[in-house]
């Protein structure tokens, strides 16, 4: 719980490196001309705020009567997306504020209830101060979490080993059991660092991001299923908060293809613990590995319907040692509403 005290350190960095050079003087370092910067926006951002909001909506149906081998019933899965973003562009400054929310249910014959399939809530705020047009610092405050409760569902009965805090080991026989509360797990990230971002087209961006970073991992008591397969039992463990200090690197590759039809993202977040409790101090630094991977492609069929595919994968051995992965295939509606407002 020690590892609190770091909390309002990084917190007070982050506000020291943007005040400073938010309101900084001109110096002996070099000066980067107003149009050198503009290759960093796009074409149309100009110094000002930009408003950028887009739901979006997936829906599926499939209904299946005495087809061979298909199990009787339909299958119903709804999905919903809402993204929206606030950057401020001010000369040598770059201020990105995102909010990324991920809903979808889905009911099938075997399961003839409506489950959560996709559950996440993700807001960032980044600062990033450019000494020069491919090169600056950046502050960051993340936050990642579920805004419902967590459940395992099976279509009967099942028992279920539940390993405690303290290593004592309950039985439970249901077909549904809780795993997590609403908001949990929740975790904080700050980073603070260097960036560089040797590509900025609009065909293809890239941006790599080395730093300080702090994690806090809020999930005590939490459950995470961990099931070997070895034993009839489907087998729980029981979370607990986990604090880390180490390096993080952040890479991005993003752009828009013929004639934005196509876009693309491919990003990979690392983190290195050197420090964390619970200690670990067993495990090998690759074992202790914090790794998060994102990549999304979608096919623009019109303004306003797209074709996507994204591939979501977590690996957070201090919280769960195992991968989690996600693959999505979608069919989307969407609405997209750009403001601008001069600074």
């Amino acid at each position: 719980m020690a590892f609190r005290s770091f909390i309002p350190i990084a917190a007070f960095l982050l506000s020291a490196l943007f005040s400073s050079c938010l309101f900084a003087q001109e110096t002996t370092a070099e000066v980067v001309p107003e149009e050198q910067l503009k290759s960093v926006k796009t074409d149309t951002d100009g110094d000002g705020w930009h408003f950028r909001v887009k739901p979006s909506s997936s829906f599926s149906f499939n209904d299946s009567r005495k087809v061979v081998g298909q199990p009787e019933g339909y299958s119903l899965t709804f999905g919903l997306n809402f993204e929206s973003s606030i950057i401020l562009f001010k000369g040598r400054h770059e201020w990105r504020n995102t909010f990324i929310l991920v809903e979808a249910i889905s009911r099938t014959p075997v399961i003839k209830e409506f489950i959560v399939t996709a559950d996440s809530l993700d807001i960032e705020s980044m600062y990033l101060y450019y000494f020069y047009h491919w090169f600056g610092l950046y502050g960051r405050l993340a936050l990642n979490t579920h805004i419902l409760p967590g459940l395992d569902v099976r279509p009967e009965q099942s028992t279920y080993a539940v390993t405690r805090s303290g290593g004592n080991i309950d039985t439970l026989l249901d077909d549904k059991v809780r795993l997590t509360d609403p908001f949990q797990p929740l975790t904080l990230k700050e980073g603070l660092g260097p960036f560089f971002r040797p590509l900025t087209k609009e065909e293809v961006n890239l941006e790599f991001m080395l730093g300080l970073s702090f994690w806090e991992t809020f999930n005590e008591g939490q459950l995470a299923v961990k099931d070997d397969g070895g034993t009839s039992e489907i087998e729980l463990i029981t979370m607990q908060n986990v604090y880390q200090l180490g390096a993080e690197s952040i890479n991005r590759l993003w752009g828009e293809l013929w004639e934005k039809r196509i876009s693309y993202l491919a990003a990979a977040e690392l983190m290195i613990p050197y420090y964390m409790t619970p200690d670990d101090s067993g495990l090998s630094t690759g074992e202790k590995l914090n790794v998060k991977i994102n990549g999304r492609i979608d096919f623009h069929l019109v303004e306003w319907f797209a074709l996507s595919y994204e591939l979501k994968a977590l690996r957070e051995p201090q919280v769960l040692d195992d991968w989690q992965i996600q693959n999505s295939i979608l069919m989307t509606l969407s609405y997209s509403l750009y403001k601008f407002k001069a600074y």
